[in-house]
């Protein structure tokens, strides 16, 4: 009879023990989980600020009267926004739609840039049409982070 109970309290004890690493476990994945999703959504934060401060610029450039060194301005404007270390960022955290989709916003971004550097003034046809193609990326880029994120609905 004692070798039952000692069988018992082993198996118990087996249990008791299994059933705690398997919850620590799940709880470890579960914050892994949220721990890697904050990270992925301070980088997309930080990366469409930086597509902003870019876009923010080149929109005052292109409203300004001041025409002067307008290439300068821009290149400038381009650099200020600090979008490069953020776009290499998000080849390497990112997964492969989000990658193609936010090179493709910076791509647009940067012709946009071109646009106003080359003189296109705030509302005509030039300058429209590449605020819009960005505008177009932007918004396609914002969709695959919200539901990249979970926050798509």
């Amino acid at each position: 009879m004692e070798w039952i109970t000692l069988a018992a309290t082993c198996l118990g004890a087996l249990i008791g023990v299994g059933s705690t690493l398997l919850a620590e476990r799940l709880r470890a994945s579960r914050e892994e989980s949220q721990r890697r999703q904050g990270l992925r959504q301070q980088l997309y934060a930080d990366f469409l600020a930086a597509l902003s401060r870019v876009a923010d610029d080149l929109y005052a450039l292109a409203s300004s009267p001041d025409r002067n060194e307008l290439p300068v301005r821009a290149s400038e404007a381009w650099r200020r926004g600090d979008s490069y270390p953020l776009r290499y960022h998000m080849t390497i955290s990112a997964p492969a739609g989000m990658v193609t989709a936010s090179d493709a916003c910076f791509r647009r971004l940067r012709d946009f840039r071109d646009v106003v550097a080359n003189g296109a003034v705030s509302g005509t046809p030039e300058f429209r049409a590449a605020q819009a193609a960005y505008d177009q990326s932007l918004t396609r880029l914002r969709e695959l982070m919200r539901t990249d994120l979970g926050l798509a609905g």
